[in-house]
């Protein structure tokens, strides 16, 4: 059965996270570039962290629990090997196409502290696009199952309005093209994963996966 959690704590907790990110998709561009992944970081996952901590919000339909372990892993791992080899295929091909631009050798080869870094601060940002589209999946889910009496499969249409919310505001980010390419991308191969298994963590291994093989060009804003 869906669950149709406390309506009004939920659509207070929707209100707070609609106001943040609108207030940050209008600062976005005057925020410190060196402070900017991070402040994005806490934006995506502060409010479905608390909601999530506090009660407010299904475990079971953000995907932390309530699948099947062994079912998850024999669909999700043949979805995610399927994507994963398109994606490395369309990379292949973007690396073989693209001109050759002379770099330091400090360009070529940075610090291993700063990879580190770049890529332990690339798998929580990862994680925290997750807990947020995850977090819009049960608001939209539990808006349809409240407004439209006996509807099947309410997580389908949470699903499909959750991507299309996310879409609009990866719209009006700043990012490259490619990284707003790379971002939708992932969005719909993630949702693409969760529909069919349930399971947050395959869905954060895949975006993480797919982020850290991107292009450079993908990763960041302008």
């Amino acid at each position: 059965m869906f669950e149709l959690a406390n309506v009004q704590s939920l659509l207070i907790w929707a209100i707070a996270e609609a106001i943040l990110t609108c207030g940050w998709l209008l600062l976005q561009h005057r925020l410190p570039q060196r402070w900017y992944s991070l402040i994005q970081l806490v934006r995506l996952s502060a409010i479905p962290y608390f909601a999530l901590i506090s009660g407010q919000i299904s475990p079971r339909l953000m995907g932390f629990s309530g699948y099947d372990w062994s079912n998850s892993l024999s669909i999700g791992s043949l979805l995610i090997v399927s994507v994963f080899a398109l994606w490395i295929g369309i990379r292949v091909t973007e690396e073989a196409n693209s001109v050759a631009v002379e770099a330091t050798p400090e360009q070529l080869s940075p610090g291993m502290s700063l990879k580190w870094s770049i890529n332990g601060l690339l798998l929580l940002t990862a994680g925290g696009w997750e807990l947020n589209w995850a977090f819009w999946r049960v608001v939209f889910s539990q808006g349809v199952a409240l407004l439209v009496a006996g509807i099947e499969s309410p997580l389908y249409w949470g699903i499909a309005c959750a991507v299309l919310f996310a879409l609009l505001t990866l719209f009006f980010s700043a990012l490259t093209p490619a990284a707003r390419i790379t971002s939708v991308a992932i969005l719909i191969a993630t949702s693409v994963l969760f529909l069919f298994t349930r399971n947050f963590w395959l869905c954060w291994f895949l975006h993480a996966m797919l982020q850290l093989t991107s292009m450079p060009d993908a990763r960041w804003k302008h």
